[in-house]
């Protein structure tokens, strides 16, 4: 059956001849913003995720992209297009093969719209024995591909094969390792993961490009989260302690956070342990300007809010549904 794959592109008009890459951050957001769509495609496959890029071009340029809304404007006036630079798409064929929505294929293209390069995710890695799996960078810059190349059928992953690509479709690194919960750093130099999903303490890793351990991370439980900050230079992992020698009838109780910061040589900057002491089986990291907030709890939470110094600047109630949506 045919589904609908509609593109779309962003179109923010400037008014003047020297255009908008000229104009400072605050000056661009005083412009209109329209949501324009330039064509549709019947196809099989499902839009699963976009990587949206910007460009400055004409409006003449922008006319032949069908880029509508452009009515009275100089043909040499510049505007700013914000287009698909990387589709990542599924389909029926590759759900009822694999059992969940895995990516089928990565579409890079250009500013005019034009496919460059289509991977086929699940055959780029010949020896794979399992499904292939796509992630992306925190800030839309880098995509990874890795899979299965050693198991014992039915019970463990031995060994992965991870494959790093810029938004171009530019193949820039990998390795081998048993890594299977992947995050990739925002200046594509660095990954942090975990070795094994179903060894709930397995540690949190920090590996290079040749898959050297840069930093181990202990844990003591399968709760952990991770965030980078926005050029990747440090990064942020929230780990869960169980202090099982505490003599309580109430489990939650044994359960505390800690915040580990790490730049991007595998240096830990500053640690913060027992951030939160019982009730703390559930959390989130988010670094955003240098500020890196974390909440934690179980039923009740708490955001605990520190500078890139480790300084504690405030705390404040929450709640599950903030939990939820901390990143969003």
């Amino acid at each position: 059956m045919y589904k609908k794959a509609v593109l779309f592109i962003l179109v923010v008009i400037g008014f003047g001849l020297f255009g908008m890459a000229r104009m400072s951050e605050e000056n661009r957001e005083k412009f209109q913003v329209k949501l324009e769509s330039i064509f549709e495609k019947a196809a099989t496959d499902t839009i699963v995720e976009e990587i949206v890029n910007e460009t400055e071009m004409s409006v003449s340029e922008a006319r032949v992209l069908g880029v509508e809304g452009l009515e009275g404007r100089e043909s040499s006036e510049k505007v700013i297009v914000k287009y698909p630079k990387v589709i990542m798409v599924s389909s029926k064929e590759i759900i009822e093969r694999y059992g969940e929505s895995l990516i089928k294929s990565i579409k890079f293209f250009n500013e005019k719209g034009n496919l460059k390069k289509d991977i086929d995710v699940q055959g780029y890695i010949p020896e794979k024995k399992g499904p292939a799996r796509v992630g992306v960078s925190q800030n839309g810059k880098y995509l990874r591909i890795n899979a299965p190349v050693e198991v014992i059928p039915g019970k463990e992953v031995l060994k992965s094969r991870i494959v790093v690509f810029n938004t171009e479709g530019d193949s820039l690194w990998g390795f081998k390792h048993k890594l299977q919960n992947i995050y990739l750093s925002p200046n594509g130099e660095y990954m942090v993961g975990v070795p094994d999903l179903e060894w709930g303490d397995a540690p949190v890793f920090m590996y290079d490009k040749d898959g050297n351990i840069l930093k181990k991370i202990e844990k003591e439980d399968q709760s952990c989260d991770i965030s980078f900050s926005n050029d990747g230079s440090y990064f942020a992992v929230l780990v869960t302690r169980i202090n099982y020698e505490m003599k309580t009838e109430k489990h939650g109780e044994r359960y505390s956070a800690d915040l580990v910061v790490v730049d991007a040589q595998g240096n830990e900057l500053w640690r913060k342990e027992e951030i939160a002491i019982g009730y703390a089986s559930k959390g989130r990291v988010n670094i955003s300007n240098d500020t890196i907030s974390v909440i934690t709890g179980f039923g009740e939470y708490k955001i605990y809010h520190f500078n890139k110094d480790g300084k504690l600047l405030k705390t404040e109630q929450s709640n599950v549904e903030h939990l939820m949506n901390f990143k969003d």
